[in-house]
């Protein structure tokens, strides 16, 4: 029995799902009813083909690499037309969604089919054959079985994240009641791109339990980005007009802290900051994050994905490599260090260890601080720029000389009903192709 084959068989549900999200998403559409719908016919389907071929086949190994090739063409027939019949929205105009879908429930369901479909398919298959070493296709299929649990969990993370993060991603300069100077925070979009395993990036992992209204942390979010994540306040500038942004907020800012990273824009953004350093050094802070999160941004090749594939080599990287991970690690501090240290910022060239902050006294000597969390970070920068702080911070105005400069939009109702409509019709003509699949089973079956 080859492995790669039962393999594929049980994890068809699953890779739909991924397939026809990963569709919709490269066509600038964040619908997950639809994506949801749409999986829901194909296991449907899938399961039904598979029952059907059972009587036709004596042998287990012609059974299932059969059923593997028909899930597989039943999947080419979805995500063919999606990705040549669907049109393109511009990314840089749709950016989020009505939030009254409840995505949390949605998750329950796409995995609670997911789940039954894993469950049935397994039994099928291992009690419908004679196998000649049962133990070992069951340790086969356990493996299996487990990463697609794994899957399916990620599936359920990923939408019940989606009710975690609309909410914040619908706030905006205007909606704040401080009158506090901002806290502004500058960090790699690479750096905040990857959920580690209890899916929060790595912005709401430090500002996730920060007060924006005592405590206002501002940022700028990729303009790529459909849904802003949580964490600080985010500001989705046009590709043209970062720098503006970045200007209007640097002006009357409380605290800057910079990230360290290594992005085409940090050369730009040391050198706007060297003057604020220079007249007010214990208004910057250099931050180190946690290892977790530089070893998914910057040790994991590119092409692992953004999700659970992601952390599983950061996983592996860990426990295959760890030496050559850690100097891979302190090899980030060293170029960055180099690099501000050589634009004039007095900082440590030995690498201090994660999750640290570099302050500043008022003459400009440097202090490692000792390993805090999000919250703590944020009440020691407080702190410490208690001298800047000032009652009279205007947001809604900030917000008026933006807004020009800013990528915004919403899924129009016309919209959200194009994408719903096109998944119905294409579960629709998915169930047509399997009753067709079925029919010719049954045919085939009564002739022999």
């Amino acid at each position: 029995m080859p492995v790669l084959a039962i393999a594929i068989y049980l994890m068809m549900p699953a890779i739909s799902y991924m397939g026809i999200e990963k569709a919709l998403s490269f066509k600038g559409c964040l619908a997950p009813g639809a994506v949801c719908r749409i999986c829901k016919a194909f296991i449907i389907c899938d399961f039904l083909i598979k029952i059907a071929l059972l009587p036709l086949f004596h042998d287990a190994d012609d059974y299932v690499v059969t059923a593997m090739v028909l899930s597989m063409l039943l999947l080419g027939i979805i995500l063919v037309p999606l990705y040549l019949k669907l049109k393109k929205q511009n990314l840089r105009t749709i950016k989020k969604f009505p939030s009254n879908e409840n995505f949390t429930l949605l998750g329950l369901g796409i995995s609670a089919w997911l789940v039954a479909s894993l469950i049935v398919e397994s039994v099928v298959l291992y009690s419908a054959w004679r196998w000649s070493d049962p133990s070992e296709v069951k340790a086969i299929m356990c493996i299996v079985v487990f990463f697609c649990l794994m899957c399916i969990a990620f599936i359920f993370m990923q939408l019940s994240r989606l009710d975690r993060i609309k909410v914040p991603a619908m706030r905006s300069l205007r909606s704040l009641e401080s009158n506090n100077p901002p806290i502004v925070l500058l960090r790699s979009f690479e750096l905040d791109k990857y959920p580690w395993w209890n899916n929060k990036t790595f912005d709401e992992e430090l500002c996730g339990n920060i007060d924006v209204n005592r405590c206002p942390i501002v940022s700028l979010s990729d303009p790529d980005q459909i849904l802003p994540t949580g964490g600080s306040l985010k500001i989705q500038s046009k590709d043209d007009y970062w720098k503006t942004v970045v200007d209007e907020l640097l002006k009357s800012c409380r605290a800057l802290v910079i990230v360290e990273g290594d992005s085409e824009g940090l050369s730009w953004e040391i050198e706007r900051i060297r003057s604020i350093y220079g007249r007010h050094p214990d208004k910057v802070f250099f931050y180190i994050p946690s290892n977790r999160y530089r070893t998914l941004a910057w040790c994991v090749d590119g092409s692992a994905g953004n999700g659970l594939s992601r952390n599983l080599m950061a996983l592996l990287l860990k426990w295959t490599s760890p030496l050559d991970t850690r100097k891979r690690l302190k090899a980030c501090w060293t170029g960055f260090s180099s690099f501000i240290s050589g634009k004039g910022f007095r900082v440590p060239q030995t690498f201090p260890g994660d999750n640290r902050v570099i302050a500043f006294d008022s003459s400009g000597n440097p202090t490692v601080l000792p390993k805090r969390n999000g919250a703590a970070i944020f009440n020691e920068i407080l702190r410490r720029t208690e001298a800047y702080r000032t009652a009279t911070y205007d947001y809604p105005d900030l917000a008026r000389k933006i807004e020009a400069y800013e990528v915004n939009g919403f899924m129009s109702p016309s919209q959200i009903k194009e994408y719903e409509d096109m998944s119905r019709r294409l579960a629709r003509r998915v169930y047509r192709i399997a009753g067709v699949l079925l029919a010719l089973s049954l045919l085939i079956w009564i002739i022999n």
